[in-house]
């Protein structure tokens, strides 16, 4: 009968949880949101704005492992590793495609998305995208906002957004929705309920 090390078992177990947990938070999108850790419930709500109170289901996400005998005697440092990495890579790949569409859902719920129409990407898109936005800024009064787009569409918008830099009309008009833009924000600051 081949031992049982229970208590090495579940030291294992803990370190992978943790390195894959560290890693899914680690880069790109999701290292940059906050997290809240619920231990229990199936369920789970939020504060919409323009919506309300949002009641939602948990989603499960699980990514398949096959190993053959062989490879669980060689899976240990680097090895062990990069098998996490390609876990932890496939779990992004499933909560990214899953946030994607849950956002694409609720803005077009409020009215916060924009259809292009298939127009290119213009000054006027651009600007209508900042006017929904309710934005967060920092204390120099800069913006606390990310634009996340598929690296394929930055590369062709970087070029078009360094041109708009130089476009003093179109710096008048952004300047002057951020100016409404923090105004807004100094208002839902000043206005919130501090807890005693």
């Amino acid at each position: 009968m081949i031992p049982d090390f229970v208590e090495l078992r579940k030291e294992l177990e803990l370190e992978a949880r943790l390195y894959l947990h560290s890693k899914g938070r680690s880069d790109g999108l999701f290292a940059q949101m906050r997290s809240r850790t619920q231990h229990e419930g199936k369920k789970h709500s939020f504060t919409q704005i323009g919506v309300g109170v949002v009641e939602s289901d948990y989603k499960e996400f699980a990514e398949k492992i096959e190993l053959t005998v062989e490879e669980t005697t060689q899976l240990v440092g680097d090895k062990l590793r990069q098998k996490l990495d390609e876990i932890a890579t496939g779990m992004q790949t499933q909560m990214s495609k899953h946030f994607f569409q849950t956002f694409e859902e609720q803005t077009s719920k409020v009215g916060n998305s924009i259809d292009a129409k298939g127009e290119p990407f213009s000054q006027e898109l651009f600007l209508a995208m900042i006017e929904k936005t309710e934005m967060d800024f920092d204390e120099n009064k800069k913006p606390r906002q990310t634009l996340v787009m598929h690296p394929d569409m930055a590369e062709k918008l970087i070029p078009i957004g360094e041109a708009w830099e130089k476009d003093p009309e179109f710096q008048k008009r952004h300047a002057e929705i951020l100016s409404r833009k923090y105004e807004d924000f100094r208002a839902r600051e000043s206005s919130r309920k501090l807890v005693s």
